[in-house]
């Protein structure tokens, strides 16, 4: 018994490291003990801890693992919640999840997912190639992930992608840099991890919910941070890119929080760096886009356009709707936040300079 209860436990643990949000975590752990008939169950899950204790047929068991987070694996994730199923007595769970993909189609999903997004803010096609290579670079970087924490992962892959998107332009190719970059960093930003974040600070789990959308903000800051070095950003001003993004981000991700959809928060996030930048830009004296440019990435819909992508490859229909949805909505709010602040600003402009001529 003891050793299914740890099986219990292992699945909940899994459900964290695979993506999954802690609500279904605690959910999964809790239906499994009940099929135990176990009594007194307490579940304790945060994105680096689980730990639960029951009692069963009087006797007390207390199990604490570690949780360490993977790359997010929608399949994995599918495949435990068939486990858990089947251990619950769920007899329609026993259709096998094929989540395993050669290595050329993986890395054809990847440069396609990349090399659109480049384009899709004005990249050329010579920038999307460079920029699809740069993609499956990161993503197959030679390095043991699990031995670096996800702010470590994020500053490494970030400024990989950043070096990669200059060597064509260094070597005599006529490219953009900052477009190879806007479709590479696509693959670094946690939209997906921000998702379940909120459905854990919306359910009975604020403690883990605020953790993961610190761990996200964070990670958000960290892109930021090193694209502004590799954008040569200057050193006295990188501080400020840095509050950018995280302004950015705290912004769509709190509105998020509070039940506002896609739109609404990226349209609020974007308004918000327009208007922190252009204020800022007066105060230092500085070009707005050196401040806007980096702080905008944290708004940039990475995960969504990815899957989006893959589920076309794929012919789902359903969840390509959704994410194509996703994308769609978050692109409209970054330009619409972005004309939206123009148009103040020259409006305000234009009444400034007819009051300055009247003077």
């Amino acid at each position: 018994m003891e050793e299914k209860f740890e099986n219990a436990v292992l699945l909940g643990m899994k459900t964290v490291e695979n993506g999954g949000e802690i609500s279904r975590a605690e959910e999964t752990v809790y239906r499994l003990c009940v099929a135990l008939g176990a009594e007194n169950i307490n579940i304790f899950i945060i994105p680096s801890l689980i730990s639960v204790s029951a009692t069963i047929n009087g006797n007390e068991i207390s199990v604490s693992r570690r949780i360490r987070k993977n790359d997010l694996n929608l399949g994995a994730l599918e495949e435990i919640n068939n486990t858990s199923r089947k251990l619950c007595g769920d007899k329609i769970a026993n259709k096998k999840v094929s989540y395993s993909y050669n290595i050329l189609f993986s890395v054809f999903s990847i440069m396609l997912a990349t090399g659109a997004f480049c384009i899709f803010f004005g990249g050329t096609l010579t920038d999307a190639i460079f920029s699809g290579i740069a993609g499956i670079i990161i993503n197959y970087l030679p390095y043991s992930k699990k031995h670096f924490n996800i702010f470590s992962r994020t500053l490494i892959e970030a400024t990989t992608a950043g070096i990669l998107s200059f060597i064509p332009s260094m070597a005599g190719i006529t490219t953009h840099p900052d477009k190879i970059m806007i479709g590479t960093i696509m693959l670094l930003i946690p939209g997906m991890s921000i998702g379940a974040a909120m459905k854990d600070l919306m359910s009975e789990n604020p403690i883990a919910g605020i953790l993961q959308l610190t761990e996200a903000i964070m990670t958000c800051i960290i892109g930021t941070f090193g694209f502004s070095i590799l954008l040569k950003v200057s050193a006295e001003k990188l501080i400020f890119t840095v509050i950018g993004g995280a302004i950015s981000a705290s912004v769509l991700y709190f509105l998020q929080s509070f039940g506002y959809g896609t739109f609404t928060a990226t349209f609020f996030g974007m308004t918000a760096i327009c208007i922190y930048s252009e204020v800022l830009a007066r105060i230092i004296k500085a070009p707005a886009n050196i401040i806007l440019l980096p702080s905008t990435i944290p708004l940039l819909p990475g995960g969504s356009l990815y899957y989006t992508l893959s589920y076309l490859l794929h012919s789902d229909r359903a969840n390509f709707y959704v994410y194509a949805k996703d994308t769609v909505l978050t692109g409209a709010g970054i330009a619409l936040g972005a004309i939206f602040v123009s148009i103040i600003l020259s409006f305000i402009t234009d009444i400034r300079r007819k009051v300055e001529k009247q003077v």
